[in-house]
């Protein structure tokens, strides 16, 4: 059991910094070669750390980021590590180590004796610049990919940075477009198919233990609890533990130091995000009376058929969302817009228009809006919305009054306003299903 050598304290940033850059007057007669040479990790100990840190960050957060694991150090028990990987590449950077024997416990010691350590950090803090990525993204897959095959010893790993997954350079279609975390699909599929695959290696982070300090706080809550929901997924279907998941450094510290027992596992993979195809929208049968509750947030799909040869538009807005999802803007946080179908000819269960909202929503204020964009009817459009609302579904009609669309000229204005025209309506989620809950 790993033990608190002290009681943790709040360390000054600035008075570490300045301790830092007088240690590191230490290390200026090393060799220029000795300070880029490669990391020669010590064989694993079973209660060394393994901490991971983000590249993609400023030198000041760089900084910040070693002054805790320097803090940690002292905290170590005689003759424990702390190896130090980069979040990106997952490339060894130093290996800190606190000495066994007693007459080298001081810290000036402690500082001596890991120099070559501590100039690798400050040489990798040094060569940080604006982040191209989301500021402390980690390439999770890769890294548990390198942990599981090169640390098969260490119990406690600590992520240090963001939670949001963020690698535009790679095209995974695997991965549903506008979300900062993948799908539950994604964890479906075999390791060799999808980043996030782990069908077929389902025991290689058995017995390791994980802590997130996370870079920022994830907002709104339920977004966060999203993201935590599938990390917590992501590793118990590896058979690896969450600890912590946290901003705090003082709580990742004590969980960390003493042996805190796993988060409790209350996830389930959602089964119709991997098994159903986005038309069983349109072929489930309704559910008769249904009443959902306001208070826990849930994934909801929108989708609308209709009738006539014109081109019909489903849009989609939270209140926090500044511009709607839509044909026109496809991806958000929270949803992705699927198809843009010019024609209501439905004789095919492919023809639909359908936004998908990934993350769990508060669902209250979720506005809705439908536009006839073009195509001259000479007659009325007759159509049906299809809400989803977690296991709930309803199918609500609508019309339109013949004529020429508007292009989804007055749509942004109907929402915002929740004034109807004869060529744009909106509906809020309460006004479909029945919401218990919700405040008028």
């Amino acid at each position: 059991m790993r033990l608190l050598a002290s009681q943790w304290h709040k360390l000054n940033i600035t008075t570490f910094i300045n301790e830092e850059n007088n240690m590191l007057n230490v290390f200026k007669a090393l060799p220029i070669t000795l300070i880029f040479s490669a990391v020669v990790s010590l064989p694993v100990k079973a209660e060394t750390i393994l901490a991971v840190i983000s590249p993609h960050q400023t030198q000041d957060n760089a900084l910040k980021d070693i002054n805790l694991l320097r803090s940690w150090l002292f905290e170590q028990p005689k003759g424990d590590s702390i190896i130090v990987l980069n979040g990106w590449n997952s490339d060894s950077i130093a290996t800190l180590t606190r000495p066994e024997k007693q007459q080298y416990q001081a810290k000036r010691t402690i500082l001596i004796k890991n120099q070559e350590g501590f100039s690798n950090l400050k040489q990798f803090a040094k060569s940080r610049t604006t982040p191209k990525h989301t500021a402390g993204t980690l390439h999770i897959p890769k890294l548990m990919s390198v942990i599981s095959q090169d640390y098969p010893q260490v119990k406690d790993i600590v992520l240090i940075g963001s939670a949001s997954f963020d690698l535009p350079e790679v095209d995974d279609e695997a991965i549903t477009k506008g979300q900062t975390y993948p799908a539950d699909s994604n964890l479906m599929q075999s390791y060799f198919k999808g980043l996030f695959g782990i069908n077929d290696v389902r025991d290689r982070l058995k017995g390791k233990r994980f802590h997130f300090l996370l870079s920022n706080t994830l907002k709104p809550y339920h977004y966060g609890q999203g993201v935590e929901r599938f990390y917590h997924l992501y590793l118990h279907k590896q058979q690896g533990k969450l600890v912590t998941f946290s901003t705090d450094k003082s709580v990742v510290t004590k969980r960390l130091f003493n042996n805190a027992k796993p988060l409790p596992m209350k996830y389930k993979l959602r089964s119709d995000t991997s098994s159903q195809p986005l038309s069983s929208l349109f072929t489930r049968t309704p559910s008769v009376n249904p009443v959902v509750s306001a208070y826990k947030p849930v994934r909801v799909r929108l989708g609308i058929i209709w009738e006539g040869k014109v081109d019909l538009d489903i849009y989609g807005m939270l209140r926090e969302d500044s511009i709607p999802v839509y044909y026109g803007n496809k991806t958000s946080r929270y949803a992705t817009h699927h198809k843009d179908i010019m024609s209501g000819k439905h004789d095919q269960v492919s023809i639909y228009e359908l936004i998908t909202y990934q993350l769990p929503i508060s669902i209250c204020n979720l506005r809705i809006g439908i536009n006839h964009y073009g195509g001259n009817a000479s007659k009325k459009i007759k159509g049906t919305l299809r809400v989803e609302v977690g296991d709930a579904l309803i199918a609500k009609e609508y019309q339109f009054s013949a004529g020429q669309g508007n292009q989804g000229g007055d749509m942004l204005s109907v929402l915002e306003t929740g004034h109807s025209t004869i060529y744009s309506q909106r509906f809020l989620l309460r006004d479909v299903i029945n919401i218990k809950g919700c405040r008028s």
